[in-house]
């Protein structure tokens, strides 16, 4: 390739056959190739054998670190109406949810002593081993 340079009042000019180069612009290398795009590693690929056991319908859970007592409530909401103030160890019947409001995972529980089912925030909720 013949490259003409023709200096021209005001700054510099560069002719490439018949392609008009600006001084900012630079002629691509035509042996070097595109940076691949990085790939994300693949999902990891859970074990057949793996059992993950988390609150369901049906399941049987515990009231766990509360501090005090968790508040059951007629709706899953913070606004809900507390009906009842369960202490750590109480045993629950999870029999509905989960419903997500206010930031929180709601689970719907049952327990003989509770006159109705009641609404409680599934963060202080563990599994007991079915």
């Amino acid at each position: 390739m013949v490259v003409v340079l023709v200096l021209v009042t005001g700054g510099l000019t560069l002719w490439a056959g018949t392609t008009l180069l600006s001084p900012t612009q630079t002629v691509p290398n035509p042996t070097s190739s595109p940076e691949p795009e990085p790939t994300s590693p693949p999902d990891p690929t859970p074990s057949p054998n793996l059992i993950v056991a988390t609150l369901a319908p049906g399941a049987t859970a515990e009231v766990r670190n509360t501090g005090q007592c968790l508040n059951v409530r007629l709706r899953p909401s913070l606004s809900g109406q507390a009906v009842d103030c369960l202490p750590d160890g109480t045993l629950l019947r999870v029999i509905g949810g989960p419903v997500e409001a206010d930031g929180i995972t709601w689970w719907e529980v049952s327990r003989q002593h509770l006159p109705t089912a009641g609404w409680v925030s599934g963060e202080y909720l563990q599994l007991v081993d079915p």
